[in-house]
């Protein structure tokens, strides 16, 4: 499951004010100068004007570029993270489990840290911790030793949380044209939906396969409990993903994802479902550092 904070909003208001300096100056030439003096500057004006409004974004991979601009301008940020996850027969209920954790992150380099808590159904709670350092994950569940293993694997991937990885998402589903763009008074939702695929097609959809990727580790033990279904057998039953931007300023404010399959098995249906949110919540100017013993 990183960058000038308010550059939009600073480019904003230099075109306002921008423009009454120049008309100031404008008419203090006429007085001096005359009129083809006048003219000139407010040519000058207007080319600006328009060169700053050919800036504002449009399209999503425009809104996405001004994402990471807006970001890039923090050290850092810190975040926070609900996800549920269920399993379950048809006509059973589902076995489920929730996840919560507060994370940091800092741009160069980029280093990620969550700290959080897995809770089953029967309420066993496990912490669980994060670390990622140029592209190499640190991850430890309860008491257990700590694993290593780069982020570039499905398997080290779908145990980080990662605002910014989310962003890349989007940025690779709008190569596509996927991406629906959404303005709705203080905010920019850029949206992807899909239903009624198979596991199968994955490798024709990015956000199908990122799915298949948050799903690939309960399918290999259902695999392991004698679950035989191919991939053309299981279906997503629909998706939704969300990152949605500040309207003004173009920064990450959060994301969400929330997508179901269904699989057969020995004459029913299982259904497994999964939706994360992450909330950006504000900058951060600290430092992330491993924990004692861990390299």
């Amino acid at each position: 499951m990183a960058y000038a904070r308010g550059r939009w909003v600073a480019m904003a208001a230099a075109v306002v004010l921008g423009a009454g300096a120049v008309s100031g100056c404008a008419e203090e030439g006429g007085e001096a100068g005359g009129a083809d003096s006048a003219a000139k500057e407010s040519a000058a004006t207007e080319g600006s004007l328009a060169t700053e409004a050919a800036e504002v974004p449009e399209s999503a991979e425009e809104f996405l570029a001004a994402a990471r601009k807006a970001m890039a301008a923090e050290p850092g940020w810190t975040f926070h993270v609900n996800g549920t996850e269920s399993l379950g027969l048809s006509g059973a209920s589902p076995n489920g489990a929730t996840y919560t954790a507060d994370g940091s992150w800092t741009g160069e380099p980029h280093v990620l840290r969550a700290d959080g808590a897995i809770t089953g159904s029967k309420g066993k709670n496990v912490k669980v911790r994060s670390y990622v350092v140029d592209g190499v994950g640190h991850f430890r569940k309860g008491t257990e030793a700590w694993e290593k293993g780069p982020v570039s694997e499905p398997k080290n991937a779908a145990k980080v949380e990662d605002p910014m990885a989310e962003v890349a998402s989007f940025e690779e589903y709008a190569e596509g044209g996927g991406v629906e763009l959404v303005r709705a008074g203080s905010e920019v939702r850029l949206q992807v939906t899909l239903d009624n695929r198979t596991l199968a097609e994955r490798a024709q959809s990015p956000a199908l396969d990122k799915a298949g990727l948050e799903f690939d580790p309960t399918l290999a033990q259902l695999k392991e409990q004698g679950v035989t279904a191919k991939p053309g057998q299981i279906v997503l039953k629909d998706l939704q993903e969300q990152l949605v931007l500040d309207a003004e300023t173009y920064q990450v404010k959060s994301h969400r994802l929330s997508f179901g399959f269904v699989l057969p098995y020995q004459g029913q249906q299982l259904t497994y479902r999964q939706e994360v949110r992450q909330q950006v919540a504000g900058p951060f100017e600290g430092t992330i550092e491993l924990p004692a013993g861990v390299r």
